[in-house]
């Protein structure tokens, strides 16, 4: 981390890391509707299920992702975009 610091490249490393966290958030996301903070962080490679949470709040802050986060029972559900053209029906 000194040598990139040095170098003027830590900057652009980090933002780089958060980059692909927030591109792995989304495939998460849209590949289950509910996971647990554990397998978010083992899936992101992230040290713990407490960052984790900490990442996947401040996407949902951000606007990353649509979910909310379960923090008694560790899970982030995510919420599902409804398509109201999906359908021929009318609307009630």
């Amino acid at each position: 981390a000194e040598r990139f610091k040095v170098e003027g490249m830590y900057t652009l490393i980090s933002r780089l890391a958060h980059s692909v966290v927030k591109a792995g958030l989304r495939k998460l996301k849209s590949s289950y509707s509910r996971i647990s903070l554990v397998d978010v962080a083992v899936r992101l490679g992230l040290p713990s299920a407490t960052s984790a949470e900490f990442v996947v709040a401040k996407a949902v802050r951000d606007g990353v992702i649509d979910a909310t986060i379960d923090h008694e029972e560790g899970y982030v559900q995510s919420h599902d975009l409804v398509d109201v053209y999906a359908t021929v029906e009318p609307s009630e």
